[in-house]
């Protein structure tokens, strides 16, 4: 291997070695992170969700639910049932 061949090898390593630390960089510091915003509308969608199951767990042990429930299985036909 000449000089010249050496030298382009060493610059070319160098080069690949940077490229790959600041990739690695790059993945480590952006790999399962959230920006702020989507960080906040995740929490404001979960915040969502809770209040809708805290009225559908109302809306099912009430007892007005559970009558309707009743009564919509008595008007079935007895072959309907189980």
């Amino acid at each position: 291997m000449e000089v010249f061949e050496m030298v382009v090898a060493i610059v070319a390593l160098g080069l690949a070695a940077g490229l790959l630390e600041k990739y690695l960089k790059y993945r480590s510091k952006n790999q399962g992170t959230l920006s702020d915003g989507k960080l906040e509308e995740v929490l404001r969608q979960l915040e969502n969700m809770e209040q809708r199951m805290r009225v559908v767990e109302e809306i099912v042990s009430s007892n007005s639910y559970e009558l309707r429930q009743e009564l919509s299985e008595l008007e079935k036909p007895a072959g309907d049932r189980l």
